[in-house]
């Protein structure tokens, strides 16, 4: 099974490891890694590790793109891009020895109109070299609103398989075409279709019932399975019906920036292997595990 993933929102990634870090006070890093990065990148490096190969489709700032390209190659990455006129973002990760992450985010430049509209062509021209087709991370300032729905209506008009790692409007947009599969964490799911606002590791018990029911009208509507991560906690799938998948234990937390994308890449690696659901699921488990055991974040090794 061919896979195109579209992350438009890629970026450079600084991983900065501190024995301490003090707020307010100089610190000095005592080892930094910089790689590629962006969610699409991330699962993509993860497939490969897994020996599936797929293809990003993303754009690529002209002031650094033949960096990111030899980065991407190096990782056995394969892109299609467009060029932007914008600079290019770099997102820092600080890890120290209280075993916490820290992200420090820089938010995308815009991409110009150029740029934007080749998005588009270069799907529109590869779409059928693919069987399966990930959506995943919020879409930089500048392509039209719809372009994410606009993507998966033509996906599913061409009988492919859709999988979509995205929340709010977008995923709301989406739905009516009817993807096969979303993957929202729990927070991002509250804040998609109850304007809720839920921290990542707070109790959620609450909100299961709730929760359960929404899964439900959107399987009964479109047909959609829906997978919610929640963290350590068990995640919760509906598929024609409610159950939960315990998460694999994490015995040794590093960095968990990336366990997310990975899990999203060892899940459609699952599913393009034809496993039956809970079990890509249990795998996805592992492989994010892994991947909170190592420095890189979106990575097995």
């Amino acid at each position: 099974m061919n896979i195109l993933i579209v992350c438009l929102n890629p970026t450079f990634q600084r991983t900065m490891i501190f024995d301490n870090f003090n707020i307010g006070e100089v610190n000095r890093a005592k080892e930094i890694i910089f790689n590629t990065s962006g969610k699409g990148v991330n699962a993509a490096r993860v497939l490969a590790q897994k020996g599936l190969a797929s293809v990003v489709l993303t754009h690529l700032g002209k002031n650094r793109m033949h960096e990111m390209i030899s980065q991407c190659n190096s990782d056995n990455v394969n892109l299609l891009y467009a060029i932007n006129s914008n600079k290019m973002r770099t997102c820092t990760t600080i890890l120290s020895n209280n075993h916490q992450t820290t992200e420090l985010v820089e938010e995308a430049n815009a991409v110009d109109e150029n740029c934007a509209k080749e998005i588009v062509e270069i799907f529109n021209k590869n779409l059928n070299y693919f069987d399966l087709l990930i959506i995943t991370g919020t879409r930089a300032p500048g392509y039209d609103k719809n372009i994410y729905a606009d993507f998966v209506k033509k996906a599913k008009d061409n009988n492919k398989t859709v999988i979509l790692d995205i929340c709010k409007e977008e995923l709301k947009k989406c739905l009516p075409y009817k993807p096969n599969i979303i993957k929202p964490n729990l927070s991002e799911f509250c804040k998609t279709f109850f304007d809720l606002d839920l921290k990542e590791n707070e109790d959620s018990d609450f909100i299961k019932e709730k929760t359960i029911n929404k899964m439900k009208e959107i399987y009964d509507q479109y047909k959609t399975i829906s997978i919610i991560t929640r963290g350590s906690r068990p995640i919760w799938v509906y598929d024609n019906g409610f159950y939960e998948v315990k998460p694999y234990d994490f015995d040794k937390i590093v960095n968990t920036v990336g366990c997310g994308d990975t899990f999203l890449a060892s899940l459609s690696y699952s599913i393009s292997k034809n496993i039956p659901l809970k079990e890509a699921i249990e795998n996805a488990t592992k492989d994010a595990a892994i991947n909170a055991s190592v420095l890189i974040p979106g990575s097995l090794k």
